[in-house]
């Protein structure tokens, strides 16, 4: 018995690991909240993808959250498929809200910072994506996929890759559309350069410390971004 009971500790243990390093490996994209069993997403008139990202900082594991950019990190720990944050940050970025954007500000806010701040997380194959739900103390869920499934994006996202990924010195992109300005943001949200330069599709990394970074790229008024790792 207490045999059997080790290797079903051994596997949970193993499971729960796999599932942070996926949580760690990828970008999530909002697809809805569930607040009090309804469903919040976008509307026609919200502007900007929510978007969370997970890394490795200082033995902790931190969380950055964005909407438009960057609005807060919630520097914690993940245990057992449970997050745990112990530290918060929020950065004032100027954003051009309409109201639907702010309604969506205020869910996500209101979504993450509580006084509790223990969060049970689960990742499932679905497709040929993975799926991310959230779920706060209060018994709300927030679902997002590692893929961008919201319809409103820009027509561009899906006509541009980057490679390789993670990147040593040169990144390389293909797109279809023409670039005309990249941005590039730390995972904090701290904007490292606001018209990157690049030639000849290709972007030098060489000089970059190792971590993750948000590429922007805009193409008449049209912007999407790219999650880089940067070795």
């Amino acid at each position: 018995m207490k045999a059997k009971l080790f290797i079903y500790v051994l596997l949970l243990s193993n499971f729960s690991f796999g599932q942070t390093q996926v949580l760690l490996d990828n970008t999530w994209y909002l697809e809805k909240f569930v607040i009090n069993g309804s469903d919040i997403t976008y509307t026609d008139n919200t502007s900007y993808d929510h978007i969370i990202g997970f890394q490795v900082l200082d033995n902790n594991i931190l969380l950055a959250s964005s909407y438009c950019l960057t609005m807060f990190g919630l520097n914690g720990n993940v245990s057992n498929n449970i997050f745990t944050y112990d530290g918060f940050y929020q950065l004032g970025v100027p954003c051009q809200f309409s109201s639907d954007d702010l309604n969506m500000f205020n869910v996500i806010t209101t979504f993450y910072l509580l006084p509790n701040n223990d969060f049970t997380f689960t990742i499932t194959d679905v497709n040929n994506y993975k799926k991310l739900i959230f779920v706060n103390p209060q018994g709300n869920s927030a679902i997002y996929n590692n893929v961008n499934l919201n319809v409103q994006s820009s027509n561009i996202v899906d006509k541009l890759t980057t490679y390789p990924n993670p990147v040593e010195n040169i990144l390389h992109f293909k797109s279809d559309f023409e670039i005309s300005k990249i941005k590039i943001f730390a995972l904090d949200g701290k904007l490292i350069d606001s018209n990157l330069s690049f030639s000849g599709n290709q972007i030098d990394f060489s000089n970059l410390k190792s971590g993750i970074y948000f590429l922007e790229f805009e193409q008449d008024g049209q912007v999407t971004r790219k999650k880089v790792v940067k070795r």
